[in-house]
């Protein structure tokens, strides 16, 4: 995921124009309380990222000691050759340990030929197909959580071609419910040539779940010292990546890593700069003549010294500049962070990015002692917890154990995650029911919010083509259909009263229950799970079980 960034004379300055999105049914109000420190950002950043790299052991030492504090990795596995076809191959210690962690396993995939023999495989339709094929091949060996592309070096005149490729991947792995990204380098304005040129951010924003921002190496091996990811170039191009992709789509590329120039007199470069990780920066700072110190303007360390006579001109990243990136990050909103790469990195960030302590349990999942049931209050042997009142009269109404399972708490006061407000809940296998008294029955309860917190940041993009029809009906108030066996059941169980209107298309899931694969459909309030194997009766649709997922008994 390296970069060689190239100076352009920018003067021009970009408004923020950063549109909060709003769903059309679901209204969230998010309140500023201050400023927050920058642990607290790092940890309510839904994307933290790291590049882990198997040519240098510091890489392996790192992803070892701090996965726990992701949750997505690309590790540089495997390349694309000139012959369209991909080398390398897993290593399963890795993918135990990201698995051991709960953090996404995203491959780099990168490409080893490149311009001219790029281009040969990106206008080569068979080309194209075969490396999809290849592609999808091999997150399926390995149960990958998806693909991370990183294709540098193309030729301009590949923008078309490139963005084509995307979206042949996206379609093939996105139903299956893989994620696909891809790093892109970091621009602040439209270029015809050059090595940002082929890459059309509005469209790739289209057919990738995020687009990893490489903004870093503003100055390089062989510019003019400076800094490697001065803030103000990072607002420029901030501004520009966030007019063109949704904020949410957006992980931003930190470096951690410098560079040490030898200068002239007149503090130009001579020769090329020396790469330097976090650790031989400090060990230069410490020699004895050196001064060293901290540019608050371009918020990046610095380090200058004398060696064999010749001064030298060092620039660094440390936690304070990574806390400085993390700000900006936090303020626009974008999804998270990836850091290049893993084992530079000053280990003082790490504890920035420590995630938060679980909270304890609530008393409501302590099962209670067991009793003899009554018409009016029911207990579970199954899980130890009771059910009555208004939500045992849902439950009974509205379907009971083959729609909503059994009781996993008893009744309790909680804020909700979708709308910030408290209710009184209680959280079965497949929903969490609330309790409204301002609502006159059977309003009075309402199913939570499970399938808008289960998918989180995921995207499902909107069908702009709908085809509805005697079985299936499309919904312009979200732009997504339901039809078949799915719209059977919704209609004849409560339809958008009970689960909300359908907030993606049938994708494919594996199971984190049974491990299997199955055709599934996301409602605001639930998951809809296809099981032909019961085609014809009761159990060929089936409500996911979300309210294990999200239940906060641990």
């Amino acid at each position: 995921m390296k970069l060689r960034y190239r100076r352009a004379a920018i003067a021009l300055t970009l408004f923020f124009a950063i549109v909060a999105g709003a769903s059309l049914l679901l209204t969230r109000n998010a309140q500023a309380s201050g400023a927050s420190s920058p642990s607290e950002e790092a940890q309510a950043l839904d994307v933290r990222w790291g590049f882990y790299v198997t040519y240098n052991p510091n890489s392996l030492a790192s992803l070892q000691a701090n996965a726990q504090s992701l949750n997505y990795v690309s590790s540089w596995f495997f390349n694309v050759n000139s012959a369209a076809q991909i080398t390398g191959q897993d290593r399963p210690e890795v993918s135990a340990l990201l698995t051991s962690v709960g953090a996404k396993n995203l491959p780099l995939l990168k490409n080893s030929a490149t311009y001219n023999d790029f281009t040969a495989i990106l206008t080569d339709t068979n080309k194209q197909l075969s490396l999809v094929d290849q592609i999808d091949s091999l997150v399926q060996a390995n149960n990958y959580d998806g693909i991370t592309i990183d294709f540098e070096g193309v030729n301009a005149t590949d923008k078309d071609a490139l963005t084509v490729f995307m979206g042949r991947l996206y379609s093939r792995l996105h139903p299956q419910g893989k994620i696909v990204a891809m790093a892109v380098p970091a621009k602040v304005k439209d270029v015809s040539s050059g090595w940002g040129a082929p890459y059309d951010y509005a469209a790739l924003a289209v057919v990738n779940d995020y687009l990893l921002i490489m903004a870093y190496d503003y100055h390089w091996s062989t510019s003019d010292p400076g800094a490697v990811a001065p803030i103000a170039k990072l607002r420029d191009t901030a501004a520009y990546t966030l007019a063109h992709v949704p904020a949410k789509k957006v992980v931003w590329g930190i470096g951690v890593y410098g560079y040490d120039w030898q200068t002239d007199g007149a503090g130009r470069t001579v020769g090329k700069a020396e790469y330097r990780t976090y650790a031989e920066a400090v060990a230069l700072a410490a020699q004895p003549g050196a001064e060293s110190g901290y540019d608050e303007q371009n918020e990046a360390p610095w380090v200058r010294y004398t060696r064999d006579g010749y001064e030298r001109d060092l620039w660094y990243e440390d936690s304070r500049s990574f806390a400085a990136k993390l700000d900006l990050i936090s303020q626009l909103g974008m999804a998270g962070f990836g850091i290049w790469r893993l084992g530079q990195e000053d280990p003082q960030l790490w504890q920035i990015l420590q995630k938060p302590k679980q909270q304890q349990s609530p008393a409501a999942c302590t099962p209670v002692a067991q009793f003899v049931s009554t018409p009016d209050k029911v207990f579970f042997k199954e899980t130890g917890h009771s059910l009555g009142g208004v939500f045992l009269r849902y439950w009974q109404e509205h379907g009971g154990l083959p729609v909503y399972g059994y009781p996993l708490t008893e009744e309790y006061t909680e804020k909700s995650a979708t709308d910030g407000k408290s209710y009184i809940v209680q959280y079965f296998e497949r929903n969490r029911f609330e309790y409204h008294p301002e609502n006159q029955p059977p309003q009075d309860v309402q199913l939570g919010l499970l399938g808008v917190q289960a998918i989180g940041k995921r995207i499902f993009p909107p069908l702009t083509d709908p085809m509805p029809g005697s079985d299936t009906i499309y919904f312009p108030q979200v732009q997504h259909t339901i039809g078949g066996a799915f719209l059977q059941y919704w209609q004849e169980r409560g339809g958008v009263g009970q689960f909300g209107y359908p907030i993606s298309e049938p994708v494919l899931e594996k199971s984190a229950v049974d491990g299997q694969t199955y055709t599934v459909q996301y409602m605001e309030r639930a998951r809809f799970e296809l099981h032909p194997e019961y085609k014809g009766s009761n159990a060929e649709v089936l409500l996911g079980l979300l309210g294990r997922d999200v239940v906060p008994c641990k």
